[in-house]
């Protein structure tokens, strides 16, 4: 079976020439450019209204091309630059709808008035066409003007220009946290097309920064497993590109990560010790969310973190809050107090292969049992449970639980006080917590903006 031919178009600004020697000063070279370049499903000639006699008399000598005439719309308009874009930026939007794909399009801008060719550069440069040619040639005659015959079809790329503005684009979304923006503006360096559509000067600085993103992205929304495998394919080693230095994943961003993708270990001790870690990042991605402000999303985190601290001083002290022991004297002791003042108990469970039974206990049972086991940080917990932002009728009522209105915006304030005395607590539980805090916290670009 055949393979289907890409469809290729041309776009040619058409102007007037040497008026006395229109064939050579200006039909010649044109049609120099059409043939020049095999097949084309399309050829567009884009002339004003006192060029479109030549463009006719264009598309009637190359009948052998499937050929369009799109002059510009109104008299005058050859010297009105943005009359002229927005005519050319329209045609070439028309070709994409038509399945025509960027780097299949290809713009003659040589002949017609500056302002029609700067129209027609800017117009490839804004819909991404990367294909520019002009007609030029070392010999001119008296007037200035090329000697016919002597034409060379110069090529060049709008690529620069636009992976430049790419690229600026990309560095603001870094600074801001929106990897996945990153993503979606920057060429694939895994593409099959990616080398022979980017510029060699700009492939490593495209690349390294795609791969950052994917590797930031996924950290960023707790892919810890797909955040280490993308980690293994980065280098450590020095980035040559100064302004872009700031970005550059670190090895304690690898190693941090790499701590957090292990799995859970099966002791209380090694569960502590994981689950700080986790408590530690989850902070620091509720802060992201909290300076985006995303509040929802920052509350969920909150209560998560306070969670997961109760949890971490019960894995201290041996008891696991997912699978107690209903013979354990603490347990015993908690379950009779609240049995006494009629408060709820634990959640029986039988296990599915021993048929053992074990308790499991929420956020309110781990603080009656720290409390029991005499926690130092059992009040401060306690404390921090009953700020109104973690009330479970006000945190329920988020649109993203049980609820159907967003939580009061007036709560951003609050909430970051809160995650202040979070992050106290997570350092009072473990002094190592302020150094991986600090790594945690590298995710968030926007302080080393500048």
């Amino acid at each position: 079976m055949s393979k289907v031919p890409e469809k290729r178009a041309i776009l040619l600004t058409i102007g007037t020439g040497d008026v006395t020697r229109a064939e050579e000063s200006l039909l010649a070279p044109l049609r120099k450019s059409i043939r020049s370049d095999g097949v084309w499903s399309i050829v567009v000639l884009l002339p004003s209204k006192i060029t479109n006699k030549y463009a006719e008399a264009l598309q009637d000598s190359l009948c052998e091309f499937p050929i369009e005439i799109k002059p510009l719309p109104e008299a005058g308009m050859e010297n009105d630059i943005d009359g002229c874009y927005a005519h050319f930026e329209a045609v070439i939007a028309g070709l994409l709808t038509e399945g025509f794909r960027n780097h299949d399009i290809f713009v003659d801008y040589t002949r017609g008035t500056k302002p029609m060719s700067s129209a027609l550069a800017l117009a490839a440069v804004r819909r991404d066409i990367p294909n520019l040619r002009y007609i030029t040639s070392d010999r001119k005659d008296s007037r200035g003007q090329v000697v016919p015959g002597t034409e060379e079809i110069f090529t060049g790329t709008t690529a620069y220009v636009t992976l430049h503005r790419r690229l600026d684009a990309a560095e603001r979304f870094f600074s801001r946290g929106n990897f996945t923006a990153v993503l979606e503006i920057l060429p694939d360096p895994d593409h099959r097309l990616f080398e022979s559509l980017t510029p060699e000067p700009l492939c490593g600085i495209i690349g390294a920064a795609h791969r950052w993103a994917r590797f930031y992205a996924a950290w960023d929304r707790l892919d810890y497993h797909g955040a280490e495998r993308l980690s293994r394919r980065l280098s450590t080693s020095d980035v040559s590109y100064p302004r872009w230095a700031k970005f550059a994943p670190r090895r304690e961003m690898y190693e941090w990560v790499w701590r957090l993708a292990k799995p859970l270990p099966d002791d209380c001790r090694g569960k502590a010790a994981h689950v700080r870690g986790l408590a530690v990042d989850i902070l620091a991605n509720g802060e992201r969310r909290l300076k985006g402000g995303q509040l929802e999303d920052a509350c969920l985190r909150a209560f998560r973190v306070l969670e997961l601290i109760g949890q971490i001083r019960l894995f201290d002290r041996g008891y696991d809050s997912a699978k107690l022991d209903p013979k354990d004297e603490i347990i015993q002791r908690v379950r009779m107090k609240r049995r006494e003042r009629n408060n709820s108990s634990f959640t029986e469970r039988k296990d599915k292969k021993t048929g053992e039974t074990f308790y499991e206990a929420g956020r309110e049972l781990v603080l009656s049992l720290l409390k029991e086991l005499g926690d130092p940080m059992q009040r401060k917990l306690s404390s921090l449970a009953t700020d109104p932002l973690m009330k479970a009728e006000k945190r329920n009522k988020s649109v993203l639980i049980h609820g159907f209105e967003p939580m009061a915006q007036t709560d951003s304030k609050a909430m970051r006080a809160f995650f202040g005395e979070l992050a106290a607590l997570l350092i009072e539980d473990d002094k190592e917590a302020m150094d991986h805090l600090h790594v945690a916290r590298t995710l968030d670009f926007s302080e080393a903006d500048t």
